[in-house]
Parts: C-alpha cells; sequence; structure tokens
C-alpha cells in the first residue's frame, strides 16, 4: 500500500499518511523505513508504546513494541530504555 503510494508520487511521508488516514483498521504500530535513506525512521501508532533503546555510545539503537525485548540478556546494561 504504500509502495503503490509512492508509486503514484506520493512521498514516504504522504504515503504513510494515506495509509493511517484511509487504509489500516484496527490496532497497528508500524516502523518505517526508506532502504535509500535510513537514517530516517517513521513511528506510527494509534495504541500501545514503542521501546526505544540506545546504546550509552549512541551508536546502537533497538525498537520495539514488547519492553521484554530489553530486559533479556545484556540488553538492559547495554541500552538506556525510552518509551515514546
Amino acid at each position: 500500500m504504500i509502495g503503490a503510494g509512492i508509486d503514484n508520487g506520493q512521498s514516504l511521508k504522504e504515503a504513510i499518511v494515506n495509509l493511517i488516514e484511509e487504509k489500516i483498521m484496527g490496532t497497528y504500530r508500524l516502523t518505517i523505513m526508506e532502504t535509500d535513506k535510513p537514517k530516517f525512521v517513521y513511528f506510527a501508532k494509534n495504541v500501545g508504546d514503542f521501546i526505544i533503546g540506545i546504546s550509552a555510545d549512541k551508536s546502537e539503537v533497538v525498537v520495539s513494541s514488547d519492553v521484554n525485548v530489553l530486559s533479556a540478556g545484556n540488553m538492559t546494561e547495554k541500552f538506556e530504555q525510552r518509551h515514546i
């Protein structure tokens, strides 16, 4: 659906907004990234949290909808948690 919007001349952001406003029903959490622009990540949700873990040296990021992901193994020592 997002690809069809982009093929029709929409920007990624416009295609995401159209998808959310016109197509998606029910509960959703989306994380979307263009392969040619990997430093830009779009997040969208209508319920729940995204948990973002940022490494101490800011070189790694983990994004999850499940807080337990960052509590597994050494993840709590390696990543600082933020909720959005």
